[in-house]
């Protein structure tokens, strides 16, 4: 009779509470997964939104019209929201991975689950590198833009200069023509 009451008392102290420990993790575990669900479906939703948005700040970047100010705001503001939403991917990214591990941890390790932590370990690192050509595309609009300001600046100083020294020899001649046609006044007055 000992060794069943052994049992029952093992059963009743260390199995059932793991049990109901396990079972209250996994509970937990689904409800996170959820709301990751929720939280990619809501990311979507703003990419989606945001995507026009970000052509048209690009568009504006690249708009001759706009003064380049506007066009070097236009490109980091389409940067920022690009960076923003990346970052946003690359955090539902970890936190799924973290969820699978979690899940590996309560109900041991599965082929589709590690296929799927791979997955999404291939893809963070996609967007990584994603994250490296924003900013070498904003940098490299940027410093365009720059630059193009930048010789906009100095061809204005040099046109500057060019209408002070025409103006200065406009005056020199004008100085010269006055006083030539002074000297022949007094000549012709001299003469009569």
């Amino acid at each position: 009779k000992e060794p069943f009451v052994e049992l029952a008392t093992f059963i009743k102290e260390e199995v059932i509470p793991a049990m109901v420990e396990n079972g209250t993790a996994a509970v937990d575990l689904a409800d996170q997964f959820i709301k990751l669900r929720d939280a990619q479906r809501d990311l979507n939703l703003e990419q989606a939104t945001s995507r026009a948005e970000i052509q048209e700040l690009k568009r504006q970047s690249d708009d001759f019209n706009l003064s380049i100010e506007e066009r070097i705001s236009a490109a980091q503001r389409a940067a920022a929201q690009e960076e923003e939403l990346r970052q946003k991917r690359q955090g539902l990214i970890e936190s799924e991975i973290s969820l699978l591990r979690q899940e590996q941890e309560i109900q041991g390790e599965s082929e589709e689950r590690t296929n799927r932590i791979n997955e999404l370990q291939i893809e963070q690192q996609a967007i990584i590198e994603e994250g490296l050509g924003l900013q070498t595309e904003l940098m490299t609009k940027t410093q365009g833009l720059e630059r193009e300001l930048e010789d906009a600046r100095i061809a204005f100083t040099q046109a500057q200069k060019d209408r002070e020294t025409g103006l200065a020899s406009f005056r020199a001649t004008l100085l010269g023509d006055q006083e030539s046609i002074r000297k022949a006044a007094q000549d012709k007055s001299c003469r009569t």
